[in-house]
């Protein structure tokens, strides 16, 4: 590049969120002007802003980056600007609301037309960019996609935010504490968490769970009615002080669901561990395997099993070596491959064709 590139983020995308912050400063990191034209109004509204903030800075950038989530944002994009788009298409639409929470019936309308908008905004895309192999793979086979259009960009995680903090104070004796944190959907696998809790009730061991979600209400009362005294069910809480509930906790929780999703992905939770050094468990899956190796960076257990987990769990909590060298190896790894440097490497080569 002999000079600067302007990159425009585009959609109604969370700027704060995890992946929309790291590809931003993934682009900031080898040299582009990053502006954003972004707009979160209620209803057809913010559509209608995004259109006319869109037209006022089309000669101002040389590619568009549509953010998630993004299927209606890359149709308008397409629409209205002849720039080169990029489509970040970390979440299908299609996959989420029918097979991962439900929300709608596999063979109704409202399947239909969420699998023509996944397939219209993938296929009006210049290039596509995924989290995992695991997840380019589904994109090609389900939507028809070109390999050479998709390439892949991990989540990686913010290190100016997510890094070690220093540890709490642990008294002998104390229990063990075991952390997670998510949206109560069916991917995170709450309910195996707790079917893991309920197995370790008796043993000096105790649960944090931090969120809320689809499945809140039925996580609340599957733990009464398995009359659960060591978890504690803990507000959202802001993303940047994440860190310091981390570092209370001696074990952090990825994700273990047994939805087809669930093992296409590695969770924000599972990077945002590996930054702020703790040791991790989290579901072995083909998407998981792509970055994590059992046993040297975090334990990986077969999805859907409240007995594997709490196994892991005791292990760990029986081993504080081991949780040692977890967390060291894991932090190795994020701080060599998942920073925003290294995530800003892996999608230069992808945006760096259209200039």
């Amino acid at each position: 590049m002999t000079r600067q590139p302007t990159i425009c983020t585009f959609g109604i995308f969370n700027p704060g969120y995890s992946r929309s912050r790291m590809m931003r400063l993934g682009l900031e990191s080898f040299g582009c002007r990053v502006v954003i034209v972004q707009d979160r109004t209620p209803g057809w509204r913010k559509y209608v802003n995004l259109r006319r903030k869109l037209k006022t800075a089309a000669n101002q950038f040389d590619v568009l980056l549509v953010c998630f989530p993004g299927q209606t944002a890359m149709v308008l994009a397409r629409l209205t600007s002849l720039k080169p788009v990029i489509f970040d298409a970390f979440t299908s639409l299609y996959d989420s609301d029918v097979y991962d929470r439900a929300v709608v019936a596999p063979f109704g309308w409202g399947a239909l037309w969420r699998f023509c908008l996944d397939f219209l905004s993938l296929h009006l895309a210049d290039f596509v960019l995924v989290d995992t192999e695991a997840q380019r793979r589904y994109y090609v086979r389900t939507f028809k996609l070109k390999p050479e259009r998709i390439g892949v960009v991990p989540v990686g995680s913010v290190e100016g935010i997510m890094q070690p903090q220093p540890l709490a104070n642990r008294q002998p004796g104390e229990p063990v504490l075991v952390h997670f944190h998510g949206n109560f959907i069916p991917l995170q696998g709450v309910a195996v968490i707790l079917g893991a809790a309920r197995l370790l009730n008796t043993e000096p061991i105790r649960f944090q769970i931090i969120g809320r979600g689809q499945q809140y209400d039925q996580m609340r009362v599957q733990a009464r009615a398995s009359q659960l005294t060591n978890v504690s069910f803990l507000e959202p809480v802001p993303y940047e002080e994440l860190p310091r509930w981390m570092a209370q906790a001696d074990i952090c929780l990825g994700i273990f669901g047994a939805t087809p999703k669930s093992s296409r992905v590695v969770p924000n939770k599972a990077f945002e561990a590996l930054a702020c050094r703790r040791p991790l468990i989290t579901q072995d899956s083909p998407a998981s395997r792509e970055i994590l190796v059992s046993g040297v960076h975090a334990l990986l257990i077969p999805a859907n099993d409240p007995a594997a987990l709490a196994a892991a769990i005791r292990q760990l909590a029986a081993d504080p070596a081991l949780r040692e060298r977890l967390a060291a190896a894991g932090h190795e790894l994020f701080c060599r491959e998942l920073t925003t440097v290294r995530i800003g490497e892996r999608l230069k080569p992808f945006v760096e064709r259209f200039l």
